[in-house]
C-alpha cells in the first residue's frame, strides 16, 4: 500500500513526500506525560510539535502506516538537532524483515573521537540501546531478559536515555524490559547534539541500516518513570491499531 495524504476529508494514496502538508493531532503528543520535543507520525514528513524537526524520505518507501525500508536502503535524516539537551524518553513501533545483521531503528549516536554523544536502538543478537562517551567509545546496556523478536511481527518500544542521572531503559512490547548504567563518562548535555536518523544511523550507511519498518517516532524531554513508561507502550498500540497494523 502506498502512503497517504489527507486533504478535505479524503485519503489520497501517494509514493512519496513531495507533497504540500500539513501538521496533524497526534496520539504521540496528547497522551504523553511529557513535553514533546518532536513528533514524528511518518505519515507525512512533519514533525507534528510545529518545531520543525522535520523527517527526510532518504531511502525509505512511504506506506500508508509509516515507512519501510528494503535491505540496504539509505536511512531517513531528519533536522532533530536541540544542543544541550540531557535526559530524553522516547516511542517508536517497528516491524523486521530480517534478522541477520546490526540494524539500528534510530540514531541520534556521534562516535567522532573527542565529542561522543547521543544513544541508538539498535538489533544485533537481540535488542540494544547503544551510547558513546566523549572519547568516542561505544557501549550498550544489558540489562534485563528481552526476548528475541520475530520477522513480520510490530513492536512497540519505550525508552529513557538520562545522562544526567547516568540511567537508561527500554520496554519492547511483548518482549521484555532492557536497562543498565551510563556511567560515570557520559556527556550530560549532548544527547540530541547530532541529527537523528530514522532507520539507520547518522552518517547514512546502509551496512547498519533498517530492514523492515517503522511507524512513528517520538522525542520527549525528560524522562518517563517506569509506570509512564508501561503506559506509553498502550499509547503506541493504540496508533498501530488506528492504522489497521495489529488486532
Amino acid at each position: 500500500m502506498s502512503g497517504v495524504r489527507i486533504f478535505c476529508n479524503e485519503i489520497i494514496p501517494i509514493t512519496d513526500w513531495n507533497h504540500d502538508f500539513e501538521i496533524i493531532s497526534s496520539k504521540l503528543q496528547t497522551r504523553s506525560p511529557l513535553p514533546t520535543i518532536a513528533s514524528q507520525d511518518l505519515l507525512n514528513p512533519l514533525d507534528n510539535t510545529g518545531s520543525g524537526y522535520n523527517v527526510q524520505q532518504g531511502g525509505a518507501q512511504v506506506r500508508a502506516w509509516g515507512v519501510h525500508f528494503e535491505d540496504r536502503a539509505k536511512p531517513a535524516p531528519t533536522a532533530l538537532i536541540k544542543p544541550g539537551q540531557g535526559a530524553v524518553s522516547f516511542l517508536t513501533a517497528f516491524r523486521f524483515d530480517a534478522l541477520n545483521r546490526y540494524t539500528n531503528i534510530f540514531s541520534c549516536r556521534n562516535e567522532a573521537a573527542d565529542s561522543g554523544h547521543g544513544f541508538n536502538l539498535y538489533w544485533s543478537g537481540g535488542l540494544f540501546m547503544g551510547f558513546a562517551y566523549p572519547s568516542g567509545e561505544v557501549r550498550s546496556i544489558s540489562g534485563g531478559d528481552v526476548a528475541q523478536p520475530e520477522t513480520g511481527k510490530w513492536y512497540v518500544a519505550a525508552g529513557v536515555f538520562d545522562p544526567v542521572n547516568r540511567k537508561a531503559s527500554v520496554l519492547f512490547s511483548d518482549l521484555g524490559l532492557r536497562f543498565g548504567d551510563l556511567g560515570e563518562n557520559i556527556a550530560p548535555d549532548q544527547t540530541l547534539s547530532t541529527a537523528l536518523a530514522i532507520g539507520g544511523g547518522p552518517d547514512g550507511k546502509t551496512t547498519s541500516s533498517m530492514r523492515g519498518d517503522i511507524a512513528f517516532l517520538a522525542m520527549y524531554d525528560g524522562a518517563f518513570s517506569a509506570d509512564q513508561r508501561t503506559a506509553m507502550i498502550a499509547v503506541g498500540q493504540d496508533i498501530l491499531k488506528d492504522r489497521k497494523l495489529i488486532a
